[in-house]
């Protein structure tokens, strides 16, 4: 058991923690296991919490100000958080700075930085490689697209847009809606006069559970594509039969040997089974990667331990496939590795499951 600690932040969007949050409860995992072991030359980990209040509900300035404070405290050696896109894009600046190595969980590849990591929970570009491939193999010519407006759907639509040309693929269409607002029917009715051959939602927030449904109750029948904010079906049950078909770019394969190790252990602690979602995965992974960087610091500071997570090398993980890894480098501060950065899932037959051609 380890007599001394060294403290990690934890920067949460959010206007309050909320103390059952799958992502707070895995990194608690991985910091009770590795305090339990020892910890490193005798010093354990604590954490210190703080609530952003940042987008969507609040703004990406809350943010910046919660992780200066957070910064502000001595004993802080690293941060993990935020987690939206739009709060990490605006603490970017400021963490190379003010020079504390921190790791968001966002999925735009500019939160990274020479002091700033990367875990992707969900990225951006690459989630829109992987879709692109497959409606190219399924045969899919024309795609209309629903994006919401920000930084968010803009990356999200220039990775696509990229990549469709690349593969011969044409977008019919391209209506925008924002996170706020959960009726597109005007939208797809718009989209429909594209003539397309499937439709594609590029966003998050409200329209995510709506935009099939809206398309059922217009009488489109088209096939359907997410990016991988419609994980949230997963834990909806009222929305899986009504997002029949809908397939989706995920980061939860229940045969990865992490994820599964990560469940018993979370049932043995929480008293309950995670949500059937890469949240748990990914606040355990990114727990896992700051204990792994305290043991390869050279000394146990803020430098120490970005010297030390540079050296973390080709660690299984439980977010994405079957089996991906992690790891950083000097100059590469993306986490997860490899072609099981993600999968897919559907809802099929009024269950989620796992898709593939």
């Amino acid at each position: 058991m380890a007599r001394q600690s060294v403290t990690i932040g934890v920067l949460h969007d959010a206007a309050k923690i909320d103390w059952a949050n799958p992502v707070f409860r895995g990194m608690e995992l991985q910091r009770e296991a590795f305090n339990a072991a020892g910890g490193i030359a005798g010093y354990g980990v604590e954490f210190q919490y703080m609530a952003g209040a940042g987008a969507h509900e609040g703004s990406p300035e809350n943010v910046v100000r919660a992780w200066e404070k957070m910064a502000a405290r001595p004993e802080v050696i690293g941060i993990m958080g935020p987690g939206i896109t739009d709060n990490a894009l605006a603490v970017a600046e400021v963490v190379d700075r003010v020079k504390v190595p921190t790791i968001n969980w966002s999925g735009h590849e500019r939160t990274r930085g020479e002091w700033y990591f990367q875990f992707q929970a969900g990225s951006l570009t690459d989630e829109m490689t992987y879709l692109a491939r497959l409606m190219a193999k399924e045969g899919r010519k024309r795609v209309a697209v629903l994006q919401c407006r920000g930084p968010i759907g803009d990356l999200y639509y220039t990775s696509l847009e990229m990549e469709l040309h690349l593969l011969g693929v044409q977008i019919a269409r391209r209506e925008m809606t924002d996170v706020h607002t959960s009726d597109v029917t005007p939208q797809l009715r718009a989209l429909r006069k594209g003539h397309a051959d499937c439709l594609l939602f590029l966003g998050m927030g409200a329209p995510t559970l709506t935009f099939v449904p809206a398309a059922r109750k217009l009488g489109w029948k088209i096939l359907v594509y997410s990016n991988i904010a419609m994980l949230v079906v997963a834990n909806t049950p009222a929305a899986i039969a009504k997002n029949e078909g809908v397939v989706w770019p995920d980061q939860y394969d229940e045969r990865n040997p992490v994820l599964r190790r990560l469940e018993r252990e979370y049932v043995k602690r929480w008293g309950g089974r995670p949500p059937a979602d890469f949240r748990a995965a990914f606040g355990y992974d990114m727990m896992t990667l700051m204990t792994e960087g305290l043991r390869r610091a050279p000394e146990l500071t803020r430098a120490g331990l970005k010297t030390g997570l540079e050296q973390v090398r080709n660690v299984p993980c439980a977010t994405g496939g079957r089996n991906p890894v992690m790891g950083f480098a000097p100059w590469d501060h993306a986490a997860v590795k490899g072609p099981d950065l993600f999968m897919f899932r559907t809802v099929r037959k009024g269950k989620v499951a796992r898709y593939g051609l």
